[in-house]
């Protein structure tokens, strides 16, 4: 190790030591909003499918109905109940200039719970969102909100919780505000990734991406085999490293990657706050390639033409590296918000073959990233806007064949490997039917095997279906005329009296284009009606809005994005 690349060093630990006293005095700004120790599944900056995550997600033991408990003195200024994302969430505004957020609740407390029923029995909803100002409901530190559950996007029990400053409700990094969570953990470097950046870039002696394994070595990683690199021309460099906190085995993201060549910084990124209106660009923070085909996390050492992201500092010539006359010797420091740090260090020879990479040929239309862009033929129309890529790209397109419920062939639009910023808009030709029975065809995304991935909803008009999507790959046009199912899960039809239940619980399922309508009525007055979309469960709270003693009779309606119904009734005494 040099002693220049030492004394940065010295200076990384500096910058922790100064990260470490802020998180000291930021202690007394929030208290822990579970009463169990803080054992994290999540944290923030964690790479995520399309975005950064926002927060840290705290464990629960597997449990739900754990006391959620007010950060820090505020009130609730919003409460919202979604499908996904965050499921059931609130969000507490502070009088120190932040907001705590708290998502995948099972059940707000008796007073919000409250405001709530009110709001969706007005609206006939059960999504509803409710903004309070700061005198409806008035929180101290430390009082009950809810209790902790599994709702919305989540895969398991446990609490989302973020802190964001409420000026432009910009997420920060809750580990910089002094929680009490042990980490003395470094973090695990797993590959270095390296990129030819133009047609005549050579790595190794060829003109594409090289992956190298690495292995530990104390507190060095280094590769698992002898091997040499070299290189010439204009050159890229990605890292693949995870973070464990102690008592977790789950994968966590760093906080800071450095990129040194010749003892010099060319790269930094570090994760102290991420705005939600750029954290897509996390696509191309990442080699969407190998986080998608092969679930590689590799994040780039250079940035793309277009990337809005400002998590990074001290960035030369893009993070790029020029081979002309002489090789580099690659240093890579990766630190925790706790100081942990990992190291990477490597020479990268000059190629000083003859060899010369073999120029393609190629003859497929051009996306300029800053142009709008439209691809016509017979039987497809592709239109994207302007920013839609992170980078000039050719365009790909072929046909293949119909695959089973589809009314027009496969439509191979680029891959599933190529990252899109913006919706791009898709029209598909089909036969030529009614509007009743054009209205039964949807759009929808295919897996690499053909096999359905998400239905992507779309219009039709005249031999036309329209859609638009956020992801490349292969589509097509199927017809969906199946309505959702409904089947009584904790009783049997044949019960008459459920006086001794407190719910009455179902599961829905559809076979295309997904559940969109939901709703129950007892003696003809709407009832609300709970769902959980990833598990299909709906179910009517029976303690809320009691019909009367006696004979009643439930029904319920489902349908689902083509406007497919099923209904199911039910006689019964209370």
């Amino acid at each position: 190790m040099t002693k220049k690349i030492q004394i940065l060093l010295v200076l990384f630990s500096f910058i922790s030591s100064l990260n470490a006293q802020n998180l000291s005095d930021s202690t007394q700004l929030f208290s822990a909003p579970l009463h169990i120790p803080m054992y994290l599944a999540g944290n923030f900056g964690e790479i995520r499918p399309g975005h950064f995550h926002a927060g840290i997600d705290i464990k629960t033991n597997q449990v739900e109905g754990l006391p959620v408990l007010a950060a820090a003195d505020g009130y609730v200024s919003r409460v919202k109940i979604s499908l996904g994302g965050y499921g059931n969430a609130i969000y507490i505004t502070h009088p120190n200039g932040y907001t705590t957020a708290y998502g995948h609740l099972q059940k707000f407390n008796e007073r919000i719970n409250g405001f709530v029923l009110e709001k969706q029995y007005t609206q006939k909803k059960f999504t509803v969102e409710l903004f309070f100002t700061a005198d409806q409901i008035p929180v101290k530190r430390g009082d009950t909100i809810a209790l902790s559950g599994n709702s919305g996007g989540s895969g398991g029990p446990h609490l989302h919780f973020e802190i964001r400053k409420t000026k432009g409700s910009i997420p920060q990094n809750p580990l910089k505000f002094g929680f009490d969570i042990k980490d003395n953990i470094s973090p695990i470097v797993k590959n270095i990734a390296l990129y030819p950046l133009n047609d005549s870039s050579i790595i190794n002696g060829k003109n594409e991406k090289f992956i190298v394994p690495l292995r530990k070595s104390g507190n060095q990683y280094v590769f698992q085999k002898n091997t040499p690199l070299s290189a010439r021309g204009i050159i890229g460099l990605g890292i693949e490293a995870i973070d464990k906190l102690n008592g977790s085995n789950n994968r966590c993201g760093v906080y800071n990657i450095s990129l040194l060549a010749d003892s010099h910084l060319i790269y930094s990124h570090q994760m102290d706050e991420i705005r939600f209106e750029n954290t897509r660009f996390i696509n191309t923070h990442v080699d969407f390639y190998e986080t998608k085909k092969y679930k590689r996390r590799i994040q780039k050492s250079y940035l793309n033409s277009y990337n809005n992201l400002r998590i990074y500092q001290g960035v030369q010539n893009k993070g790029m590296l020029f081979f002309s006359r002489y090789g580099h010797d690659i240093h890579y420091d990766i630190t925790d918000v706790y100081g942990n740090h990992s190291e990477v260090s490597f020479a990268i020879q000059l190629d000083t073959t003859t060899a010369t990479p073999v120029a393609s040929i190629d003859t497929l239309p051009l996306i300029q990233y800053n142009e709008d862009f439209d691809y016509k033929t017979n039987d497809i129309h592709v239109h994207f806007d302007q920013m839609s890529f992170y980078e000039n790209t050719h365009f790909s397109y072929k046909t293949g064949d119909t695959v089973k419920y589809a009314v027009a062939p496969i439509h191979f639009i680029q891959n599933l490997y190529t990252p899109l910023h913006k919706y791009m808009t898709v029209s598909i030709k089909t036969p030529q039917v009614s509007q009743e029975e054009g209205n039964k065809y949807i759009g929808v995304s295919l897996t690499s095997k053909h096999r359905l991935l998400a239905p992507e909803g779309g219009t039709y008009h005249n031999g036309w279906v329209t859609f638009k999507t956020r992801s490349l790959g292969p589509y097509t046009v199927m017809v969906d005329t199946v309505a959702p199912t409904i089947k009584p899960i904790n009783f049997s039809k044949n019960t008459k009296n459920i006086s001794n239940l407190k719910k009455l619980t179902f599961k829905t399922d559809d076979n295309l284009s997904g559940v969109s309508s939901y709703n129950a009525y007892i003696d003809g007055e709407w009832k609300l009606l709970h769902f959980d979309r990833k598990t299909g469960l709906v179910w009517v709270d029976l303690t809320h809005h009691i019909p009367g003693k006696g004979s009643h009779t439930l029904k319920i309606t489902i349908g689902d994005a083509v406007n497919n119904f099923k209904s199911f009734t039910f006689d019964f005494i209370w």
